[in-house]
């Protein structure tokens, strides 16, 4: 299976052409709803961006998708990584922080040396504190470059950039995530890849790699090397891929932490988090701000990052206190060599729209991160590629004991039509909640989920102008009201 084929889109067929006279009135009224929702649920739900493709090593729940599943690639990043670098006609840089040597992992120096006798120019910078056993099988002509050895440094980056200054555009390719290339990283720890087939993204990343190459050559200047602080900040960190927005930080110059903090701050309804070290202070307390203010606030760390005497940890502790203990897990593992190594926070994973975003890439969230280490981060404005970050979230918090995720309504949207056409409060509520309605009067289907999915109501409330409901029964806590009618899907979160 090639695993850089087109992903099926996933789109459910629209229903049969209507016929323009029908007898019978109810009966077209069932099929424009039908149609509607299907509108609805095709732009919002299944919408696949054929030039960004996220894939995880561990186990996904594609009961919570919203019609297109995640790639799980079980024991196969490393062939994964490999089939990109088989295409390559001109180019291959590789800013990796460990490369072991193995079984698994000889696929990718053999695409290497491949490559290589095919012309193309291979180039690869390492951290200098690490082995990177997987280089000894190089063949002569591949050159390879350590980062300096510095206190409190290292050369963190995990990207890999395909033929960036190929005259065919679709040739470029960068490659991210959060894994190192070992056999450990590739299979049991928890991890995530992300590429994206844009040319302004892979010059870029090659600026980046360049400044710590020392030029442009295929053999670094020693002289020219800028690491950490000594390096320029970028000059573009927006790109649109195909009509998605993904943001673009190296560490320190882009700092990383601001623009993190700023997108959390956009969060409507949830936050996500799954993090290896997690020491930052400020994205604990905003997080924990955040659900005080009634966002939906679920993360999971490492064991590593778990405070002790010895090891005080400011940003768990403040994790701790704010948030309940059923909205946090912790990572220990069964082995030492086992650890939940993502570095992801989705936001408004639970209400998909235009502010469905995923942050990933290399940059754990601690003072060395953001201020000294070389680092990548993509912040992706995208629902679909946030529902398949959410899939591998729903599975990894589940094994880790957390509730159950449960399926997402699908072809909901958050605009002002539904503040227009639906007045809903009092909001917060306490025990009763008004729906009143705007406009004619029509069939229309109202729905309220909790924050994991699970319908606490659905039924049929034609013919009414307002709509006066008990929820005397119902935990406090954040809900999500979908109205469906002819006109549409509409969709707005409430807070008892």
């Amino acid at each position: 299976m090639s695993i850089l084929e087109n992903q099926s889109l996933g789109l459910k067929p629209l229903p049969d052409q209507i016929n323009p006279i029908l007898k019978n009135v109810k009966e077209m009224k069932k099929k424009l709803l039908f149609l509607a929702v299907s509108i609805v649920f095709c732009f919002f739900g299944t919408a696949q961006n054929p030039k960004i493709r996220a894939y995880f090593n561990q186990a996904v729940n594609t009961g919570v998708s919203t019609g297109v599943k995640a790639n799980y690639l079980p024991s196969t990043f490393p062939d994964t990584i490999a089939a990109f670098i088989n295409k390559a006609k001109l180019s291959v840089d590789v800013a990796q922080y460990d490369f072991t040597a193995g079984t698994e992992l000889n696929v990718i120096s053999t695409a290497c040396n491949n490559a290589h006798a095919r012309g193309v120019v291979v180039r690869w910078i390492g951290d200098g504190t690490q082995a990177n056993t997987g280089w000894a099988n190089f063949v002569a002509g591949i050159s390879t470059l350590n980062s300096p050895v510095m206190t409190g440094y290292i050369m963190h980056n995990k990207f890999m950039i395909i033929d960036a200054n190929s005259a065919t555009a679709t040739d470029c390719w960068v490659l991210t995530g959060t894994n190192d290339w070992g056999q450990g990283q590739s299979n049991t720890c928890y991890n995530n890849m992300v590429a994206f087939q844009s040319q302004p993204m892979a010059k870029d990343y090659t600026t980046e790699f360049n400044q710590m190459w020392g030029g442009t050559g295929a053999t670094p200047t020693t002289a020219n090397e800028k690491w950490s602080t000594s390096k320029t900040a970028s000059a573009v960190t927006s790109y649109n891929v195909n009509g998605t927005t993904v943001d673009v930080y190296f560490s320190p110059m882009d700092n990383p932490v601001s623009h993190l903090l700023a997108a959390m701050n956009t969060a409507k309804s949830d936050l996500f988090f799954g993090i290896y070290t997690f020491t930052d202070n400020s994205i604990a307390t905003q997080a924990v701000n955040q659900y005080k203010a009634g966002i939906n606030v679920r993360g999971m760390m490492d064991s590593y990052s778990v405070s002790t005497t010895a090891y005080p940890n400011p940003a768990y502790n403040t994790i701790v206190a704010g948030l309940p203990a059923a909205n946090w897990k912790v990572y220990t593992g069964t082995s030492t060599s086992y650890i939940y190594h993502n570095k992801t926070m989705l936001i408004d994973a639970m209400s998909p729209g235009s502010n469905s975003q995923v942050w990933t890439g290399s940059y754990n969230w601690t003072g060395a991160g953001t201020d000294k280490n070389d680092e990548n981060s993509v912040l992706i404005h995208d629902a679909t590629i946030t529902n398949e970050y959410y899939q591998s979230f729903c599975h990894n918090f589940t094994d880790l004991g957390g509730a159950a995720c449960t399926a997402l309504p699908l072809g909901i949207e958050d605009n002002n039509q539904a503040e227009q056409k639906y007045l809903i409060y009092p909001n917060p509520f306490s025990d009763a909640l008004t729906i009143k309605v705007n406009g004619v009067s029509e069939k229309r289907i109202i729905i309220i989920r909790d924050e994991l999915g699970k319908i606490i109501l659905e039924n049929d409330y034609s013919g009414t102008d307002e709509i006066n409901l008990n929820l005397n029964k119902v935990s406090a806590g954040i809900y999500f009201v979908s109205i469906t009618s002819e006109s549409g899907t509409y969709f707005q979160k409430i807070v008892k």
